[in-house]
């Protein structure tokens, strides 16, 4: 009997010695959610007077460069907040050839720009209707990728003919703004 409980000890001793050997870690799972995407209407792309047959064309500082001047014209203005480090895109989803008065249109086409202080602006060629703008770190846009907020400015040239009708003239600019 001696001899088995010896042999049960050794036994003992010997898988203790021979036991798996184990080692673990443990990490987090984190997530920061960027604020939502919101896209605000700023002032009104506003021409005021407009004489018929006179082109008249709005910079992106209220200024008019071309046509006559009253003074009070207004660059539209979007204003877009995002979060920092995210990638968006804005599209130009209602962004019409004419302005709509009581008995004809006057025609219109646009300039527009990426805005933020203390930033080179980027300019928006001719944008139309359903045109697209990916902000991004790419070179030209990553000052307003790395940002929450900027601007878009939209500036344009209307064009009345010699015969335009008197009235006011108006339509719907939409911008909408999407993370991707």
């Amino acid at each position: 009997m001696r001899f088995f409980a010896a042999i049960g000890i050794m036994m003992g001793f010997a898988s203790s010695t021979f036991a798996e050997q184990f080692a673990d870690a443990t990490i987090n799972g984190t997530a920061s959610v960027a604020a939502q995407v919101a896209v605000t209407a700023g002032t009104p792309l506003d021409f005021k007077n407009v004489t018929p047959g006179v082109a008249k064309t709005i910079n992106f500082i209220n200024g008019v460069t071309a046509g006559t001047i009253t003074g009070s014209e207004t660059t539209g203005h979007f204003f877009i907040s995002k979060g920092a480090n995210t990638q968006v895109t804005l599209e130009f989803t209602t962004l019409p050839t004419a302005l709509v008065g009581t008995s004809s249109t006057l025609l219109i086409a646009y300039t527009a720009q990426l805005f933020k202080a203390s930033t080179t602006p980027h300019p928006i060629s001719n944008p139309t209707e359903g045109d697209k703008v990916t902000v991004s770190n790419a070179l030209t846009t990553a000052p307003y990728y790395a940002t929450d907020a900027f601007q878009l400015d939209l500036g344009g040239t209307v064009s009345p003919v010699d015969a335009q009708v008197a009235g006011t003239y108006q339509s719907e600019i939409t911008l909408t703004a999407t993370y991707n």
